[in-house]
């Protein structure tokens, strides 16, 4: 029943509402289709003129779903970044710490746009946790992991833990 289904991202860029930028265009534009148009679409950009503001209240309005989440699918960038946890970021330790607030704001000097990510704390609180990417430089990222920290490559931080059980989905 998808009007049970609500759908967020796990990071998002701050910019306005539909932005050819925006993660959240992406799962409009190619998940919440047909049946899926009855989900409760829920972006964490409500206000991109004012990221502490919306922070804030992006914040609260998390504390009204129910936790811990059913499913979190990840993506991973070439530098081993995912969510909006960027090894380039100052806020990296925040993120990846075990306390904490469950979400935050970033400022990868790596990628364009400051951003808000939910922290690996928030997003181990799932049941369900997948990983996917595609391509041969993220594979030989993920072929190499053993050999870099999770400073150097915070997806090895969300592979190696025992919270909760991911799944890889690699592609060509």
């Amino acid at each position: 029943d998808w009007s049970k289904v609500t759908v967020l991202p796990v990071d998002e860029r701050f910019l306005p509402d539909s932005h050819k930028d925006q993660n959240g265009n992406l799962i409009k534009n190619n998940l919440i289709q047909k049946e899926a148009a009855q989900s409760n679409w829920f972006p964490v950009v409500l206000d991109s003129a004012d990221s502490e503001k919306n922070l804030s209240a992006v914040r609260e309005k998390v504390k009204g779903i129910n936790q811990p989440f059913t499913v979190t699918i990840l993506g991973m960038g070439t530098d081993g970044h995912t969510a909006s946890l960027f090894p380039c970021s100052k806020e990296l330790e925040t993120g990846m710490a075990e306390d904490g607030e469950d979400i935050i704001i970033t400022n990868p000097t790596s990628a364009p746009y400051q951003r808000i990510s939910f922290t690996k704390k928030a997003i181990l609180n799932s049941k369900f946790l997948f990983l996917h990417c595609y391509g041969e430089e993220k594979k030989q990222i993920l072929d190499s992991l053993d050999s870099h920290s999770e400073k150097e490559y915070p997806i090895k931080a969300f592979i190696n833990q025992k919270t909760t059980k991911i799944e890889i989905f690699w592609t060509k």
